[in-house]
């Protein structure tokens, strides 16, 4: 979806990120990514759900190919 332009990667200086991702995944609407180790929140526009940095399979590469 990154590569769409459907995607972000963000990062809020002051702000609780997972607090912020727990309100995100309440509204239903988008994917919300929370990256603790990384400091940063995805959301982008497809079907609603919701993960962790240890359940993302971020490491796995999946767009090769």
């Amino acid at each position: 979806m990154h590569t769409e332009g459907l995607a972000a990667d963000m990062i809020f200086a002051g702000v609780d990120h997972h607090a912020l991702w727990l309100r995100i995944r309440n509204l239903e609407c988008c994917g919300a990514g929370y990256y603790k180790k990384s400091g940063f929140l995805h959301v982008d526009t497809g079907k609603p759900r919701f993960w962790e940095e240890t359940s993302s399979r971020v490491a796995d590469n999946l767009s090769q190919g």
